[in-house]
């Protein structure tokens, strides 16, 4: 059986001084090209900001990542589609997303334009397209352009969100927020803590072993499971 194994692991402490992050040139994103996510979210999915799903779900699932990470794209792309349909959508748990922004540059500057997307509602559709488009770390990928392409895609006021990610206001809250995974001790990505329990996903042999674990901590809590969905096929490590 296999071992599921996603944790984007690097040594040493996680980044963020709080500096004044390096301007990024205009270019024309009309020309950057970018990937929609193979999973939209389902609509009329109910959202507040960077947490997913009802303010009266029983349990909440803590998801601490970094837009670089292969590990966390994994996870958004195969898992995380299950976990709304089987859970957020029928009220039982809702996600928080937590920034650690870890890898580098890229990963900061990712983070900052997610929460400008957030401003105008849509930082989950604006995380479902980061992750959909990676390519590499610190390979250049994630430029102003990009963000600028991906906020045309959603829809986004694109002087808006210009203004904020140019401003460079939510560098100093991504940079805070990673601090704070630090002292809560995530060292890893993508870190997922369930009701303030941190799973450790190397323990599980399959996806399925995975979410029973979800749908007994659902049950504890006095919830209820909605008929199963199908589990990836896939090895989450391939």
């Amino acid at each position: 059986m296999a071992v599921i194994a996603i944790l984007n692991n690097r040594p040493g402490q996680a980044s963020g001084t709080g500096s004044t992050a390096t301007p990024v040139p205009a270019g024309s994103a009309a020309n950057v090209a970018v990937t929609a996510p193979g999973s939209p979210l389902p609509d009329g999915i109910t959202r507040d900001g960077r947490t997913l799903g009802s303010a009266t779900a029983k349990v909440t699932l803590d998801v601490w990542e970094d837009f670089q990470c292969p590990a966390c794209a994994n996870f958004t792309n195969q898992i995380e589609p299950v976990l709304i349909n089987r859970y957020v959508v029928p009220g039982q748990l809702k996600i928080t997303f937590h920034d650690f922004a870890f890898l580098g540059q890229e990963s900061q500057d990712a983070a900052s334009a997610a929460r400008c997307a957030g401003q105008q509602g849509k930082f989950w559709e604006f995380h479902d397209y980061l992750y959909a488009n990676q390519n590499g770390e610190n390979q250049g990928w994630f430029t102003r352009d990009r963000f600028i392409a991906i906020a045309d895609k959603i829809g986004l006021d694109q002087a808006a969100f210009a203004a904020c990610y140019d401003g460079g206001s939510q560098r100093q809250a991504v940079t805070a927020e990673t601090q704070s995974g630090s002292t809560v001790g995530v060292g890893s990505t993508p870190t997922l803590i369930l009701d303030g329990r941190t799973l450790s996903l190397s323990s599980y042999t399959s996806w399925d072993d995975f979410l029973g674990d979800i749908d007994r901590t659902i049950i504890a809590a006095g919830g209820s499971i909605a008929p199963s969905s199908p589990t990836p096929a896939a090895s989450p490590s391939s």
